[in-house]
């Protein structure tokens, strides 16, 4: 199994030590885990030129292409992103506007998502909040949820974890890393009836 991991945390901190625990669970079982770090990316939000209504693909050249490239390609797709102000991050938003492509190929011109892959893949958000507010939740799972649909990727799994608001909280909750490292071995053994979205 092939994994992808999208990173939308602008400090290197809490999402990103669960995913690398998940990343960990998910490769003692088998499975290739890669990840992008957005922050470290150049590339700008949607522009709405509707030039993708048209090819299916974005004609901005930054480093959204890149990351197209290995969205097309693999079984899973992890989306990890803090909660700013109840949603996602400033980076993961800007992500899900480049995604306007796949919306153009699936719903414009009627054609395959990601015609690389070999099927409809798995979904998964790894979530952090600063509150221990489940409502703070729902707009990343829906955002999260509608284009995880929209990419192919059905959505299967959502993990949060509260009071993470110092940048090393999860380094020190050896409960959320676990949590973290025993969905990646899930994922990756396909133990699609233990997940939860």
């Amino acid at each position: 199994m092939r994994i992808l991991g999208i990173l939308g945390s602008p400090r290197i901190g809490n999402t990103e030590a669960l995913f690398e625990a998940f990343a960990d669970g998910a490769h003692a079982h088998g499975a290739s885990v890669e990840s992008v770090r957005l922050k470290d990316v150049r590339f700008v939000p949607c522009k709405a030129c509707e030039a993708c209504f048209k090819t299916g693909d974005c004609v901005v050249e930054d480093g959204f292409k890149q990351i197209a490239a290995a969205i097309d390609e693999v079984d899973a797709l992890v989306i990890a992103t803090p909660i700013h102000f109840g949603g996602p991050s400033a980076l993961a938003t800007a992500f899900f506007s480049r995604c306007q492509q796949y919306y153009a190929r699936k719903y414009v011109l009627k054609r395959s998502v990601r015609p690389k892959a070999s099927g409809r893949g798995i979904g998964i958000v790894i979530t952090t909040s600063a509150l221990d507010n489940p409502d703070f939740t729902e707009c990343v799972k829906r955002i999260a949820g509608y284009v995880l649909n929209t990419l192919d990727f059905e959505p299967r799994a959502l993990l949060w974890i509260p009071d993470m608001d110092a940048p090393d909280d999860a380094m020190h909750n050896p409960e959320a890393l676990k949590k973290a490292f025993e969905l990646g071995a899930k994922v990756a053994q396909r133990r699609w009836d233990e997940l939860k979205w």
